[in-house]
């Protein structure tokens, strides 16, 4: 019997076209048939052309060799990737598939080959696709490339009621955004939403303020708000807001520091290793113990101890962004994170070591998702949009050095702050 690559595969095939010229011919490698007689690409290339629903039929071409022949499903979508913005136009096709995986697949496509592209296609998807894990996914994508357009949406979701299918994919969103303006909508949600909707929303507040109360005990998947106690939880959350919507977020992240450290006196044994963790972000390095699990009350009180004082010799002279900076020089995933977060804070000082970052992390086009909080905070803090760097056939780093030192010209120019 023979077997066909899965049908999703066969669709994302489709995308190599704009590169094969006028033959319509599709590189037998790049979908994973070189075991099939010329006899079974024909029929193939009838069931590639039913994929694409009406489309001609197409010729599966005999895999050129010296070409590897054994290329699966996450190979093909690292060689379209590569491919960049000339596919686009078909990725956009698919979005409008009957087959979800298909939809599925494109939007992992767009997100692999950046944003350079005009979201609204899916935005649209985000709004109206009849699968929610489709549209889930695609409100992710966007809130990933810190899409403004994206901000109106999820205050309006907040608003709305709770759909167990929709409402966790918009907290995340907002969590990933991480945007001042989404506070009282999420504050709006933690008071209206059903019981057990807590914990996320209490993970995406702690994210953009840095903040909480001693009730939410840590870490928030954990969390059990009794019905009683959920109303004051809410107050007081309201009444922060009040008092502090007017600070920067880089004000709420540094009281946020003195925060966690009160905490670990007074919150559960089991929340301090989440606590410590959070401290250890913030501050920028693990300096004062290696992090492990099951700590007792009395560990709870020694790392309070240690926290305490070392906030207390240092808090006067503590640069929050300088410490991010420090992490911005380490491996990707820390390095993202801390883009994340110098991002918020309005600071430019970190826009040339967030290049530097971005030239160490960024060339492989397969990488993008990974290293796009670096291009997001660069434009965040610069107030720029500028493209990231899209990988040349012939010369990747060569193009992407051309384009970061066009990046590097172009933040120069900016007026200063």
């Amino acid at each position: 019997m023979t077997r066909h690559p899965p049908r999703a595969l066969l669709a994302l095939a489709l995308l190599l076209l704009p590169a094969c010229g006028a033959r319509q011919t599709v590189p037998g490698t790049f979908v994973g048939v070189e075991h099939l007689s010329p006899g079974e690409r024909e029929a193939l290339g009838n069931e590639l052309a039913r994929v694409l629903e009406g489309g001609s039929p197409l010729r599966i071409g005999a895999p050129p060799l010296p070409e590897p022949r054994n290329v699966d499903e996450g190979t093909a979508k690292a060689v379209l990737v590569r491919l960049g913005m000339p596919i686009v136009p078909r990725v956009f096709g698919l979005l409008d598939n009957t087959s979800s995986r298909v939809r599925l697949d494109a939007i992992e496509i767009l997100r692999r080959i950046g944003d350079s592209w005009d979201g609204g296609a899916l935005l649209r998807v985000a709004q109206t696709d009849p699968d929610p894990a489709v549209a889930n996914q695609a409100l992710f994508v966007l809130a990933e490339f810190d899409d403004d357009r994206v901000v109106p949406l999820l205050q309006k979701a907040l608003a709305a009621d709770y759909d167990e299918n929709r409402s966790p994919a918009v907290v995340e969103a907002a969590r990933t955004m991480a945007r001042r303006e989404l506070v009282p909508s999420l504050l709006s949600a933690l008071e209206l939403w059903p019981p057990g909707a807590e914990p996320p929303l209490l993970l995406a507040l702690k994210e953009i303020t840095n903040h909480s109360f001693d009730e939410a005990n840590w870490p928030p998947a954990k969390l059990r708000i009794a019905k009683t106690d959920r109303p004051r939880l809410v107050r007081r959350w309201q009444e922060w807001w009040k008092e502090n919507a007017g600070r920067s977020m880089l004000d709420w992240a540094v009281s946020g520091i003195d925060e966690d450290i009160e905490g670990l006196l007074h919150w559960r044994a089991g929340s301090a290793d989440f606590v410590d963790t959070n401290l250890q972000r913030y501050v920028g390095g693990r300096f004062l113990r290696d992090a492990h699990p099951g700590l007792l009350w009395e560990d709870s009180q020694r790392l309070h101890d240690e926290w305490n004082a070392w906030w207390k010799e240092n808090y006067e002279k503590f640069d929050l962004v300088a410490a991010q900076m420090a992490r911005l020089r380490r491996g990707v995933a820390e390095a993202c994170d801390a883009a994340r977060l110098v991002a918020r804070y309005g600071d430019p000082r970190p826009i040339p070591v967030l290049l530097e970052a971005v030239q160490d992390h960024g060339f492989e086009p397969v990488a993008r998702p990974e290293v796009l909080a670096l291009i997001v905070a660069v434009r965040r803090l610069s107030a720029q949009r500028f493209e990231f760097p899209l990988a040349g056939e012939r010369a990747p780093k060569v193009a992407a050095m051309e384009q970061m030192y066009r990046w590097k010209t172009a933040i120069d120019r900016l007026p200063p702050k």
